[in-house]
């Protein structure tokens, strides 16, 4: 390994874990912002009554997903493409370097 790649791995082992070879997690929304989590749930759970009364059918991301929502359809789209420029596409070149240059067809839910 490179000087440069020895300092990307030890970057990103700070913040991710990698919890199968090729597999990482880490925590994108911090500890102490429960009310951030609360209120997107709240969100997506006023978004679902919502749905179930009116004749708009929410889009599923699969056909084996009952209750996810596919985030585009229901106004945060710009949301999760902004934390896929902002988090997932550095950590993603780090972790991959050269395979990504561009993730902006993203599918969220």
């Amino acid at each position: 390994l490179s000087l440069k790649a020895d300092a990307r791995r030890e970057a990103v082992s700070k913040i991710c874990e990698e919890i199968t070879p090729g597999v990482y997690t880490f925590q994108c929304i911090p500890d102490g912002t429960a009310t951030l989590n609360q209120q997107l749930l709240e969100e997506l759970d006023n978004i679902e009554s919502w749905a179930a009364e009116s004749p708009w059918q929410l889009s599923r991301p699969n056909s084996m997903n009952r209750y996810g929502v596919v985030l585009q359809d229901v106004g945060l789209g710009a949301v999760a493409q902004s934390l896929t420029t902002a988090v997932v596409l550095p950590l993603a070149a780090a972790l991959w370097p050269g395979r990504f240059s561009d993730l902006s067809d993203i599918h969220a839910f």
